[in-house]
């Protein structure tokens, strides 16, 4: 109140407030700044000094017409909504710094059992979970290899980030296997909003297919496993993997949180190159021929 009165003029008596609803008309906003006080008397008191709700006006607007603190306020008004829905446009992609990069939406967790699956290895599966950019990119360096000569594989790629990731690098191909039409879906949607200019791979693309069921390209390969399903669905995986050796195909397999490494040495034809905690990498070297 002291601040109000602060321009009053010097010797002057201050008058009595009114209080009468017809004699003072309040108006509140939601704006943080601005409280509007309109008097329906005249500016000035009779005695000349400038009226308390004059005063007030100035004090909280800096302007001595009320039009300016409307349009303040309808500024503030549409850059408030204009910044809502770009808001609205980064929750659609993800808050994840990799989804903002790429336009996608990778970052959502979902449980199987809010997940369109209509395969019965279902009861296999684990949850779909994104994997971290920084292990993947860290996977693939430590490769050393001519990846042009390379198919990539994904399986139970999910919303597609890792593969994104790996059209990155130079693979001949980048296919992604997801036995969730919906997440397969997305991973479509994603791979379209792909830049090009982060794109060096060749096609890349996701199936709507059970892993187990998945055929094989008859090319080296490397293969991505995200701890995707349980050993009933990894063993035969393995066995098919293996078999490429036979067919004089290099086979290289990333297990990002190994729950079952046992199942790819046990083939006899994987041998580990890398194990710690976060990633196992296993190789197998070509051979000429199986005999029959």
């Amino acid at each position: 109140m002291n601040g109000s009165l602060k321009g009053e003029a010097a010797g002057a008596r201050p008058r009595p407030i009114a209080t009468s609803s017809t004699a003072c008309i309040k108006h509140r906003c939601k704006h943080p700044f601005l409280e509007i006080q309109s008097d329906k008397s005249d500016k000035t008191n009779n005695d000349g000094a400038p009226s308390l709700s004059d005063l007030r006006l100035r004090g909280r607007t800096s302007r001595t017409n009320p039009r300016h603190g409307l349009v303040r306020l309808l500024i503030y008004n549409i850059g408030h909504q204009f910044r809502r829905l770009r808001g609205g446009d980064r929750d659609k992609l993800g808050s994840d710094p990799f989804d903002l990069l790429y336009g996608s939406e990778t970052s959502t967790i979902r449980e199987v059992g809010t997940l369109d699956v209509e395969f019965a290895n279902v009861r296999h599966a684990v949850r779909y979970q994104p994997s971290s950019a920084d292990l993947v990119r860290n996977a693939f360096e430590q490769l050393q290899l001519d990846l042009t000569e390379f198919t990539f594989i994904d399986f139970g790629s999910g919303k597609g980030r890792v593969l994104l990731l790996a059209a990155e690098y130079p693979f001949s191909q980048v296919i992604g296997v997801e036995f969730s039409r919906e997440l397969n879906d997305i991973a479509q949607q994603n791979i379209e909003k792909m830049p090009a200019r982060l794109k060096r791979a060749g096609r890349v693309s996701s199936v709507w297919c059970d892993a187990a069921e998945f055929e094989l390209p008859n090319t080296d390969l490397v293969c991505y496993f995200y701890n995707p399903f349980g050993s009933a669905v990894l063993t035969p995986l393995a066995t098919k993997l293996a078999a490429q050796a036979g067919r004089g195909h290099r086979t290289i397999v990333l297990y990002v949180d190994a729950r079952y490494p046992e199942i790819f040495e046990d083939t006899a034809r994987f041998r580990r190159i890398r194990d710690d905690p976060s990633l196992t990498i296993f190789t197998s070297e070509p051979i000429a021929s199986d005999p029959p």
